[in-house]
């Protein structure tokens, strides 16, 4: 249950954020964040990839996801990565591309959903690697 709700809240936030930065933010910069919305219609990072090979990519990784979280029930960390990627593919059916407005220096703009894929598969790595320790 309470993976269900992590899902969901995770995703609801991350649409919040993107409806906030798209009727509030206009390229206003706080510090070294500036708020630069725009429409990605790529894979992450603006890594210009689109069509079948974009949906074959991306119904891969979501099944995978799907099955590695049923194989390890206790991995909270893939749960926040296909809350991300469901909260992008929400974008590309509502708007026909990925909504970013988050830009740190010169890294590529990004949004909450990217930095959840992010952080969740950084954390599955490292979790991974506590694992191969204990074995040795």
């Amino acid at each position: 249950m309470v993976k269900v709700l992590v899902f969901f809240v995770a995703i609801a936030i991350d649409q919040a954020t993107k409806i906030f930065a798209k009727s509030n933010l206009l390229g206003n910069g706080y510090g070294v964040i500036t708020e630069k919305i725009s429409c990605n219609p790529f894979i992450a990072w603006s890594i210009p990839l689109q069509g079948y090979w974009f949906w074959l990519i991306w119904f891969s990784v979501v099944f995978i996801l799907i099955y590695l979280i049923l194989e390890l029930p206790k991995n909270l960390s893939l749960i926040i990565v296909l809350a991300g990627a469901i909260a992008n593919f929400i974008d590309r059916i509502r708007y026909g591309c990925v909504i970013d407005f988050i830009q740190i220096g010169s890294f590529p703009t990004f949004n909450l959903a990217d930095a959840m894929i992010t952080i969740g598969i950084t954390i599955f790595a490292l979790q991974l690697l506590q694992e191969e320790k204990r074995k040795l």
